[in-house]
């Protein structure tokens, strides 16, 4: 009897000793962004009220949007921003500040990729840019 509490006892003592320095150890951290994240600065506005067109040179599917938008006469209807980021490391950073101010993971944004600024809301690929130009083209119109 007296070996089995000393070992509850001992179980115990070890089991709380671990838990307290676990507790301790986390709150010591300094919050890291997590690998090929961007953090976001503190005065980005995430709704800037802008809308930005992020693109690549060459990309087939960014040609796509350039010609459905050429159709359609979007710059005429739509007041939106293009910027080139395989080659313009400056559009690139803002490219990633937006992917960020969305929560999204870096490693999977490709161009074509619209920046929403009046709803604060990231887009990808061809279907998504096309459906929000063309909303917007309609509302325009409807005008």
């Amino acid at each position: 009897m007296n070996k089995e509490l000393i070992l509850a006892t001992f179980l115990f003592l070890a089991i709380s000793t671990a838990t307290i320095a676990v507790l301790i150890s986390d709150s010591n951290k300094e919050e890291i962004p997590p690998r090929n994240e961007t953090a976001i600065p503190k005065n980005l506005s995430v709704i800037d009220g802008k809308t930005i067109l992020f693109y690549g040179d060459g990309c087939p599917h960014c040609l796509e949007i350039e010609a459905f938008l050429e159709e359609k006469e979007a710059a005429q209807k739509v007041n939106y921003e293009t910027k080139e980021v395989w080659n313009d490391a400056d559009n690139r950073r803002i490219m990633m500040e937006k992917v960020a101010a969305c929560q999204m993971n870096q490693d999977s944004i490709g161009v074509p990729f619209l920046w929403d600024g009046k709803n604060g809301k990231c887009l990808i690929g061809t279907d998504q840019v096309m459906g929000f130009f063309q909303k917007e083209i309609n509302s325009a119109e409807n005008e």
